[in-house]
């Protein structure tokens, strides 16, 4: 797997790729990589590399200039991001580029690996009341960001549930909440929610100093990979069809 400490430029990557002949696979980034560095080893005879490009605007781009590059062995593992609330737009619609199904990649790995299962029951009920706290904010900022607004889904939890809460959620003048979203994203929140946020209001729970078994994301991630889920699975075999291996 090649790293790089500095974000690759589209013309970086696309570099790179024209002087292989490997069957490879273009990802995002770290937590990614941490997914697929088992991935890459059990396929490893195959001559299969993974390359982390540093960001999903990079790898969206070397994806819209893939024709660019003579290697026909190539295939794009991203993030849905804010398409997972409407559809794929049909340039991305493709065998040679594979969507996580929920929000993100640690969306997918939170559903295979059922994270909320390490909650104690009492941590389960604060849980419960961070999360409700946090979609009654996510959703008006998602309805606003979806409508074109200035307006960002990715403030830390600990922002958003602390004493500014309320402004957080205030309305603009005739501006309606909107209850029907929100209780969308309730219902389906481990798909739906951005999964590094979702991460971190989990680990306001898991990550307690005072917990006898503490836990991070990448040990959550880690063990959702060895755990052989569905959906990250469904992804692995899209991925190795489409190249040819396996």
């Amino acid at each position: 797997m090649t790293r790089s400490h500095v974000n690759l430029t589209p013309d970086d990557v696309i570099a790179l790729l024209k002087r292989s002949q490997l069957p490879t696979v273009v990802i995002e980034g770290d937590l990614d990589a941490l997914v697929f560095r088992s991935f890459e080893e059990e396929n490893s005879l195959t001559g299969l590399s993974v390359l982390p490009v540093g960001g999903r605007t990079c790898l969206l781009e070397v994806f819209s200039r893939r024709d660019e590059i003579q290697n026909g062995r190539l295939v794009f593992f991203a993030d849905r991001d804010a398409w997972v609330y409407s559809q794929l737009p049909d340039a991305y619609v493709s065998s040679s580029i594979v969507f996580t199904d929920g929000y993100s990649i640690e969306n997918d790995a939170y559903r295979d690996g059922n994270f909320e299962q390490y909650l104690y029951a009492s941590e389960k009920s604060a849980f419960s009341g961070d999360l409700e706290r946090f979609v009654e904010w996510y959703a008006l900022a998602l309805e606003r960001m979806l409508g074109g607004e200035e307006s960002s889904i990715s403030l830390n939890p600990h922002h958003v549930l602390g004493p500014q809460h309320s402004d957080l959620v205030s309305l603009k003048d005739g501006e309606e909440y909107p209850q029907q979203l929100k209780s969308i994203i309730v219902a389906d929140h481990s798909r739906l929610i951005r999964g590094k946020s979702l991460l971190k209001l989990l680990l306001l729970q898991l990550g307690k100093s005072s917990r006898a078994a503490r836990h991070s994301a990448e040990a959550l991630m880690e063990v959702a990979v060895n755990g052989n889920g569905p959906l990250l699975q469904d992804a692995f075999t899209r991925i190795k069809a489409e190249l040819g291996v396996g």
